[in-house]
């Protein structure tokens, strides 16, 4: 029997999806072997939506494809059959995580292949593409998640906001609409591992219908930290070879130093994303008029600048191809 798929969807970068891949990867019948170690399919399957609506309008009416053999929904969940294929050729042929004598070929059998993307973009194709794959969506704090990223890629905090939020809604959007599929798929809280590892990896090893006895619960002290924020301050780059966890590691506190302002401006543009995840926010403590004032500048600004930085890159690009011999 083919091992199922087990889709891995992060609110964004620095959310947690490397962590609980490693995670999970040490239950024997669990594997995400690489060498796509980020699959992005649903980020970019838009394309594919596109594909298939084309299709079917361009295939003759009179021929009644639609009502003999189904709707474009019916290409799309082929399509996604072959994307997971695709993803099971990362196994081994015998579907093993390693050649393992015979006395352990029964015990180390895959039966949740794992695969991961940290953004929720795509997230509505999701059951289009997947139905009868896993899902677990994980989220994170916000204000951690931003400022994790500006210090590990740059790019101001701003944009960083924006992508949390972005993503934010769509997760919540997913949940809204998929209630009555609630039992089909499993959003986390990377704090709640981080705070109660134990119950939280037993929840989500019962959702994987996986052996909660086989798990060795011990190992996850042994586990070191791979891909952290922190690894940019100690050796000046963001890099996943694993490092040893010492006693100051505290990915829970990356905002605790923030002030009161970027809080607000925080709470400005992603605090209704970080309330309907279940998250708290720090209380404004300016007037509403000068909070709404100040952000909403900040806004017009901020919308300038990108208009700006847009109409730079397209008279480049014109001149760029005109131009260039």
């Amino acid at each position: 029997m083919e091992p199922k798929i087990c889709f891995i969807l992060g609110v964004s970068q620095r959310s947690g999806t490397n962590f609980l891949y490693r995670v999970l990867n040490l239950h024997p019948h669990c594997a995400g072997p690489g060498p796509i170690w980020e699959d992005c399919f649903l980020y970019r399957s838009e394309s594919l939506v596109g594909f298939a609506e084309a299709m079917y309008k361009q295939w003759d009416s009179t021929w009644e494809v639609e009502e003999k053999l189904g709707e474009s929904t019916l290409l799309m969940r082929y399509l996604g059959g072959a994307i997971e294929r695709f993803l099971r050729l990362q196994l081994s042929p015998s579907g093993e995580k390693v050649q393992q004598s015979q006395e352990q070929s029964e015990l180390n059998q895959i039966n949740v292949l794992l695969t991961k993307t940290p953004s929720a973009r795509g997230l509505p194709r999701f059951w289009d593409l997947f139905p009868d794959a896993k899902l677990i969506l994980l989220v994170r704090d916000g204000r951690a998640v931003v400022e994790s990223m500006a210090a590990s890629f740059g790019g101001g905090y701003e944009s960083a906001m924006r992508t949390w939020r972005d993503n934010a809604k769509r997760i919540h959007a997913f949940k809204t609409e998929h209630e009555n599929k609630k039992n089909d798929f499993l959003v986390v809280k990377y704090e709640d591992i981080m705070g109660d590892e134990r119950n939280s990896l037993l929840q989500i090893l019962e959702y994987l219908d996986l052996d909660t006895e086989l798990f060795d619960f011990n190992a996850l002290d042994s586990l070191g930290v791979t891909g952290s924020s922190d690894a940019k301050k100690k050796d000046g780059v963001v890099h996943w070879q694993e490092r040893e966890k010492t006693s100051d590691f505290n990915p829970l506190a990356r905002a605790d130093h923030w002030s009161q302002r970027r809080h607000e401006r925080f709470n400005w543009v992603a605090g209704k994303q970080m309330e309907d995840l279940g998250y708290a926010l720090k209380p404004i403590t300016t007037s509403r008029f000068i909070h709404c004032f100040k952000n909403t500048a900040k806004d017009v600004g901020v919308s300038m600048c990108r208009s700006s930085m847009s109409a730079i890159r397209f008279t480049y690009r014109f001149f760029k191809k005109r131009y260039h011999k």
